[in-house]
């Protein structure tokens, strides 16, 4: 693992179906809950599917911004109340790359470019 990162400050390592790993940071979650955004609707567990079972990765719309984050998609069964699609940004600066953002929303961005898309997805 490149980088400084402690292995306790690791709430989860997954890798995606193009072989990239990701890691969720347990200070990434804890920022999250300060700043009173964990209301995302999105478990850990749900959050570290999206990465290794995506439905689509896309590649952000705003690339000379960001480089390498990767816009993982995963869409579930509609349920009432609750936002059909997970969303999850991974920043792929360094390996593994760090979850920067997780929600659930209704929409997949019609900006990005697709990379990878699941068989029926």
């Amino acid at each position: 693992m490149e980088g400084n990162t402690d292995k306790d400050e690791i709430i989860f390592s997954a890798t995606d179906p193009l072989g990239r790993d990701a890691i969720l940071l347990n200070s990434t979650v804890e920022a999250k809950r300060f700043a009173h955004m964990d209301a995302s609707g999105l478990s850990i567990a749900e959050t570290e599917e999206c990465i290794t079972h995506p439905s689509q990765i896309h590649v952000t719309a705003k690339v000379e911004e960001y480089p390498n984050r990767k816009i993982y998609y995963k869409i579930d069964k509609p349920m009432l109340g609750r936002p059909p699609i997970r969303r999850v940004v991974v920043d792929h600066t360094q390996n593994p790359g760090i979850v920067v953002s997780w929600m659930r929303g209704s929409k997949l961005s019609k900006y990005d470019s697709i990379e990878y898309r699941e068989a029926g997805a």
